[in-house]
C-alpha cells in the first residue's frame, strides 16, 4: 500500500477519492467470494467457545483488538494480543481446551502466526485464519480460512476487509446468543451512569442482535398513552 501511496501522489485533492474507490473495489470482490468458507460454521466454533482469543501482527493486528474489545461487550470472554517474539509464547501458553482462536494475518508467514495456530491446535482450539495471502502454507493447519481481497497494492487500507469480517463476527456471534449478549449490554448500561453523567445506552440493534418486540419495548422504555 505504501509504494502505492508513494507513486501515486497527486496535487489534486483526489487521494480521498482513490482510497474510497480501491476500499470499495475490495470490498466487492470479497463479496464475490463469500461462498468460499462456511460462515455458519466459523460464527458456530466462535459463539461456542468458552473464550476467543484474537491475535494479529500489526497493522492489522489492531483490528484483533477491535474484535476482542467488542465481542467482550456481548457478553464474550474474549482477548487480544499483538505481541512478537519470544513474548508471545507467554500469550500462547494461555490457551486451553474450549477456547477459540482467530487470527489475523498480513500478506506473509511470519513465525508469529505459525505459533499461533499451532498452539492452538495443540490444545484442540478452533482457528479462524483471515488473510489476504493466498499462497501461505499454514492455511492448511487452520479450522476456516476467510480469503479477503488483496489490497497491499491498492490505496486501500490493509485493515480495512479484517474490520469488515470483525464486524460481522461480533454481529453474527451475538445473534447466535441473544440473551448472552443482552444480558451483557444490560449490565454495561447499569454501570455507565456511575463513570459518566452521559445518557449514552447501548440498545440491541447496536449490537446488531434481531429481538422479539417485547424486548424492543423494554429497551424505549414505557410510552406515554395519546390523548
Amino acid at each position: 500500500m505504501l509504494r502505492s501511496l508513494v507513486t501515486s501522489a497527486r496535487p489534486d485533492g483526489s487521494h480521498l477519492r482513490r482510497v474510497v474507490d480501491d476500499t470499495a473495489r475490495a470490498i466487492e470482490q470479497f463479496r464475490a467470494t463469500l461462498d468460499e468458507f462456511d460462515w455458519d460454521a466459523v460464527v458456530d466454533d466462535i459463539a461456542g467457545a468458552d473464550r476467543v482469543f484474537c491475535y494479529g501482527l500489526a497493522p492489522t493486528g489492531y483490528i484483533a483488538d477491535y474484535l476482542a474489545f467488542f465481542l467482550a461487550r456481548t457478553g464474550v470472554d474474549a482477548r487480544s494480543s499483538r505481541m512478537t517474539g519470544v513474548l508471545l509464547a507467554d500469550e500462547l501458553a494461555g490457551i486451553r481446551p474450549g477456547d477459540a482462536v482467530i487470527v489475523f494475518a498480513p500478506i506473509r508467514q511470519f513465525d508469529e502466526v505459525v505459533a499461533a495456530v499451532r498452539a492452538a491446535r495443540a490444545q484442540g482450539a478452533p482457528v479462524v485464519l483471515i488473510t489476504e495471502a493466498i499462497g501461505m502454507p499454514i492455511r492448511a493447519e487452520a479450522d476456516h480460512v476467510i480469503t479477503t481481497a488483496p489490497t497491499s497494492l491498492t490505496a486501500a487500507s490493509d485493515a480495512s476487509i479484517p474490520l469488515v469480517v470483525a464486524q460481522a463476527i461480533v454481529n453474527a456471534v451475538a445473534a447466535r446468543q441473544p440473551e448472552r449478549a443482552l444480558a451483557a449490554m444490560d449490565r454495561l448500561n447499569a454501570l455507565r451512569p456511575s463513570v459518566s453523567h452521559q445518557k449514552v445506552q447501548l440498545t440491541a440493534d447496536r449490537l446488531g442482535i434481531p429481538t422479539h418486540p417485547e424486548i424492543r419495548r423494554q429497551e424505549d422504555g414505557p410510552t406515554t398513552p395519546a390523548g
